[in-house]
């Protein structure tokens, strides 16, 4: 009879522990995870970048408090294979798995370009190039 509680009891707190492992888990890849103090962060991540890159820019514009993770979550969802160039919007409510499937789907936030008294094709090419 002893034995029993015993084994009951021990197969309680292995289940609560799977348990806590798991939310736990799921924490870290939904938690939020930029600490900037704004809301919006504006990403450039340049043509021809490859993961690493890619990851530089990210490091400069945003604290990510568990890099395994994030890097762990990339690499399930086959990101560093899918590297988009592009400007992208990042806000403070956003988790890892968010930010990885922006950035591997490529979805761009679009670059506002004005331009005033242009006269020929050369100013207009100056001009552009100048707020690309």
């Amino acid at each position: 009879m002893m034995i029993k509680k015993i084994i009951i009891y021990f197969v309680i707190a292995m289940v609560l522990l799977v348990m806590g492992g798991t939310a736990l888990f799921i924490k870290s890849i939904n938690g939020l995870m930029i600490r900037n103090g704004t809301n919006l962060v504006s990403l450039y991540i340049p043509s021809g970048s490859d993961y690493r890159a890619a990851i530089d820019s990210l490091n400069t514009k945003i604290l990510i408090r568990n890099k395994r993770v994030f890097n762990w979550v990339a690499a399930r969802k086959k990101y560093p294979s899918s590297v988009k160039p592009g400007r992208y919007i990042l806000s403070s409510d956003m988790s890892y798995l968010n930010i990885i499937n922006i950035l591997r789907s490529g979805n761009q936030t679009p670059v506002k370009v004005t331009f005033n008294s242009i006269r020929t094709i050369y100013d207009l090419a100056g001009k552009v190039g100048g707020q690309l």
